[in-house]
């Protein structure tokens, strides 16, 4: 069974978890390393999402004279 995709704001809500608990720096030293590694894949995957939705939103292209053009930006299916 394939393990559900989470969305950008639970993902988010994560990793502001994750930096709570190694705020409070009470977690044994093993512990805050996997909450840290945790952290920075969950932080990784948020920067993705938001360069996707970005790119879907506006595409800047520069014409010869160098004027630049604002279009839709439409991923093409695969």
């Amino acid at each position: 069974m394939a393990k559900k995709q989470l969305s950008f704001e639970e993902k988010m809500n994560q990793l502001e978890d994750i930096v709570i608990n190694l705020e409070k720096g009470t977690a044994p030293l093993d512990e805050s390393m996997k909450l840290f590694e945790q952290g920075m894949k969950l932080s990784a995957e948020l920067q993705k999402m938001l360069e996707t939705a970005e790119q879907k939103v506006t595409l800047l292209t520069e014409q010869a004279d160098g004027t630049i053009n604002e279009q839709d930006f439409k991923q093409e299916e695969a």
